[in-house]
């Protein structure tokens, strides 16, 4: 899940109801993936300066047979698949991602992007958020504090040689504004962000996500009664469950902005979003490029909000070769252009 809000949880909704759910992220389980115990993958902790306590699933780069398969259904859903042996081959190191996952989510969901990119010598490393996953309860931020976390984490692992450099960002919805809000801090160590649908603003975040779960179709007696308690909570309602929630956590929400942060950057940035999220319009990635030189910005068309990341298939290659140009680069060199080839056809 990206940062949304869980339908089953705002039955009784009210102010006080939502602005707990804008506060507190659902957690959700890590799968127990067979994938991971074929390979062999270490999960593993580390502790921030501040005492949060963050895990995170290391990937170590290694040719490993990795097979993603992505099919249409009769729907026009997505179906995906992928398979796995254990490390047959070393390769040569190119550098270290970290993957940053969406609200309500865990580092889960980029467990395909880190196999897939640690074929080509990439090592990857999962983080579970503060508050999502294995991780440490603390308040959340809306990208700030996140990022915080994601500094020290990232100077502890490269004081410890377990990642290398170049150094890079990838995250989707709450995890792509975390990995923008993170680039003044770390922009001596990181060559690059790819950033999957990122908010604007923690405040059009989360209007976003009321948004979407106002606009989805419910299923069930318990969803409709939710749905429909939403549906007439207005811009007042949504404003006062907004302040309340910043009281909780210690933060003003309306203040948690990244386009300042965007246009300041001196990080090459990848802005990648769906034509058809309905929670993020693709405009707002758009204007983010717009304010700087070191971001560019591309649509894909036929994907929404939470299934463009999971399109390894058409992804994983312009991707890479992105990601590798940006540690290519010099102070004085643009940053590399991104080219979406056509949909590979099922």
């Amino acid at each position: 899940m990206h940062l949304a809000l869980p339908l089953a949880l705002i039955a009784s909704l009210g102010v006080g109801t939502l602005a707990k759910h804008i506060a507190v992220p659902e957690r959700t389980p890590h799968l127990n993936l067979k994938i991971e115990q074929t390979i062999a993958l270490e999960r593993l902790n580390h502790t921030t300066a501040d005492g949060i306590r963050l895990s995170y699933l290391f990937v170590p780069s290694a040719k490993r047979d990795f097979v993603y398969d992505v099919k249409r259904t009769e729907t026009n859903g997505l179906r995906f698949d992928m398979r796995v042996k254990n490390a047959q081959a070393s390769v040569p190191t190119r550098g270290s991602i970290i993957y940053l996952h969406g609200w309500g989510s865990n580092g889960d969901q980029f467990t395909p992007w880190a196999l897939a990119l640690a074929e080509q010598g990439f090592s990857g490393v999962n983080v579970d958020l503060r508050g999502h996953g294995d991780s440490a309860d603390a308040p959340a931020g809306y990208g700030p504090r996140e990022a915080a976390d994601i500094t020290d984490l990232v100077r502890g692992l490269l004081a410890q040689g377990r990642i290398q450099p170049p150094i890079y960002l990838m995250g989707t919805s709450y995890g792509g504004s975390t990995a923008l809000f993170a680039e003044p801090a770390l922009r001596d160590v990181i060559a690059g962000i790819v950033a999957f649908a990122p908010f604007q603003s923690a405040n059009e975040g989360i209007r976003g996500a009321i948004r979407e779960a106002q606009d989805t179709k419910a299923s069930g007696i318990r969803a409709r009664i939710t749905l429909a308690a939403l549906g007439r909570m207005n811009d007042s309602d949504i404003d006062a469950a907004i302040d309340e929630a910043s009281e909780q956590l210690g933060i003003s929400l309306r203040n948690v902005d990244a386009r300042p942060i965007v246009a300041a950057s001196q990080t090459c940035i990848l802005l990648l979003h769906g034509a058809d999220d309905r929670m993020f319009p693709a405009a707002s990635s758009h204007e983010l490029a717009a304010s700087t030189p070191m971001a560019s910005a591309t649509t894909v068309n036929g994907h929404g909000h939470v299934d463009l990341p999971m399109r390894l298939d058409w992804l994983v290659a312009p991707v890479a070769t992105w990601v590798a140009a940006t540690s290519q680069r010099t102070n004085d060199n643009a940053c590399p252009s991104f080219k979406l080839p056509p949909e590979p056809t099922h």
